[in-house]
């Protein structure tokens, strides 16, 4: 297998927000505590507090989310040094997609693994642990309900509700029956218990043992937020949110001082930043004038009736998407967040949120961005004598460049153009002085009929190749399928089938996220 790399902002368009931020504009630094690299991350562990009394409570949560593991030496033991003061985290998370979902959720937990490496290099005297942070409160279950496979949808057929950790696995055996149908043999022998991890009791637990099997190797920590000793531990921001409408305030804040230096904005300032979780249901819990209700109508508090209920079931209570990074980090030593660049975003609007409780923002990290260039796509891209950093362009600009040697070039007739007009200009002007821009003019419409002819002899030359088209469709399909770039939509069991199942392990010694490359992967 090999892995090169090319600049990233040369395969993708990043909005203004998050160009500005990876350049370290001077427009957002009042928005993060400056662009992450392994020594700002260092410095960051010097002034990271975190009691000892959390760490208690961290190592003996996870330990709890861990019991019955077998195979977990290395886990176990990055979870045990989390109790220590010179242990901290770098973290991810993603929802719950069924076998990891797209690739783009592998490669943020290969960016966590590499960047924890990079940080003990540097500064063996600390242990820095990744950490895989499971979104199993979340309910949008049409987000998790599906996985692709050679680009065909297979979906779960459920009508659970709520908190899509909490589903049991009832219906995932059809899922997993038409998963094996797309591999072949030799390759299921090598993965069965790998697919076979979905026949578990929940959601939840079916995703943990899939990541563990893949990266447990690894020492990643897998964490649950769903888990009533961590929930105790946000209680006291839960109850400030009550409060007073913190979120409401600071995200608000956050929003119009963004958007008045004209970037757009990727989440609303929520009424309150939690949901209420029950059997089979999440909902939005909205702040009344002098009252709670949930969004259905179904109950309602007073503010002292709301905080004795939170005190009391903390594990009932679930945050948002703007609370859930607060959430993660009060309950790890946390010194920064890898995140695709829309999670970046909605994190750039959270630092006044963050200041407003007392907790450290951490640095935030764009993950790695990989394409696996499929030996038959590779074949294709060489027979079109193509570099892989053409291959991320238009398919009209692809075709335009491989027919221009086919079409006559115009460029003697242009220069001619240029100076028959330049003579007849010299000829008139002192006839007429205003002759001379009449003829201007007149040389201007020639050379766009000119260029139109050029473009009229390219369309003509791209009908004459079909084979040609047929040819950069597939590329282009293989690398953004549906037009969307292929790590949103390829799952880690098609890359391995191909690549071998040690591909991981081949892949995060490499995959440098502070090198902000697209990482192109062939064999």
């Amino acid at each position: 297998m090999q892995i090169q790399g090319i600049p990233l902002t040369s395969t993708t368009s990043f909005s203004k927000l998050i160009s500005d931020y990876l350049s370290d504009s001077q427009d957002l630094k009042a928005f993060h505590n400056g662009v992450p690299s392994v020594e700002r991350l260092i410095n960051q562990a010097e002034k990271r507090e975190f009691s000892s009394d959390k760490r208690e409570v961290l190592s003996s949560a996870l330990k709890s989310q861990y019991d019955g593991f077998s195979d977990a030496e290395g886990v176990l033991m990055n979870i045990d040094a989390l109790k220590n003061e010179n242990a901290f985290t770098v973290t991810t998370g993603h929802q719950l997609c069924l076998y990891s979902g797209p690739m783009f959720s592998i490669l943020k937990i290969i960016s966590v693994i590499n960047i924890c490496r990079q940080l003990s290099g540097n500064d063996p005297s600390k242990t820095f642990v990744p950490i895989f942070w499971m979104a199993s409160e979340d309910h949008d279950l049409e987000e998790i309900n599906h996985v692709f496979l050679r680009g065909k949808k297979i979906s779960w057929n459920t009508g659970q509700l709520g908190s899509v950790g909490r589903m049991p696995t009832n219906g995932m055996n059809d899922v997993m029956d038409e998963l094996k149908l797309g591999f072949s043999e030799d390759f299921l022998a090598k993965v069965e218990a790998l697919i076979n991890v979905y026949h578990l009791e929940n959601i939840a637990i079916s995703s943990r043992n899939f990541f563990h099997q893949l990266f447990g190797k690894h020492g990643l920590v897998i964490i649950d937020g769903d888990d009533a000793k961590l929930k105790r531990l946000f209680v006291p921001t839960m109850l400030k949110e009550v409060q007073q409408p913190l979120a409401f305030e600071q995200v608000g804040s956050q929003n119009r001082s963004l958007e008045e230096l004209g970037y757009k904005t990727q989440v609303n300032a929520p009424q309150t930043f939690l949901f209420k979780l029950s059997d089979g249901l999440r909902i939005r819990l909205d702040r009344g004038e002098n009252s709670f209700s949930l969004a259905d109508g179904s109950q309602k508090w007073s503010s002292d009736e709301l905080i004795a209920d939170i005190e009391a079931n903390p594990d009932s209570w679930s945050p948002n998407v703007v609370g859930r990074p607060l959430y993660q980090e009060i309950v790890l030593p946390n010194l920064g967040y890898v995140g695709g660049p829309g999670e970046l975003a909605y994190w750039l609007q959270l630092n006044s949120l963050f200041d407003a409780v007392g907790v450290q923002f951490p640095s935030l990290i764009l993950r790695n961005s990989a394409t696996f260039m499929f030996p038959g796509i590779v074949k294709k891209v060489n027979s079109l004598k193509m570099d892989f950093q053409e291959v991320f362009k238009s398919e009209d600009a692809i075709v335009s460049s491989q027919v221009q040697d086919q079409v006559p070039s115009l460029d003697m007739e242009r220069r001619d153009l240029n100076r028959l007009y330049q003579n007849i200009a010299e000829r008139l002007v002192d006839l007429d002085s205003g002759l001379a821009k009449s003829t201007e003019s007149e040389k201007t419409r020639a050379l766009k009929r000119l260029e139109n002819l050029e473009a009229k002899a390219i369309r003509a030359a791209k009908r004459k190749n079909d084979e040609l088209i047929d040819k950069v469709k597939v590329i282009l399909n293989s690398i953004r399928p549906n037009g969307i770039p292929q790590e949103r939509q390829l799952n880690i069991l098609e890359v391995m089938s191909v690549f071998g199942v040690e591909v991981i392990d081949d892949l995060i010694p490499i995959l440098d996220p502070f090198e902000e490359n697209m990482w192109i992967v062939t064999l």
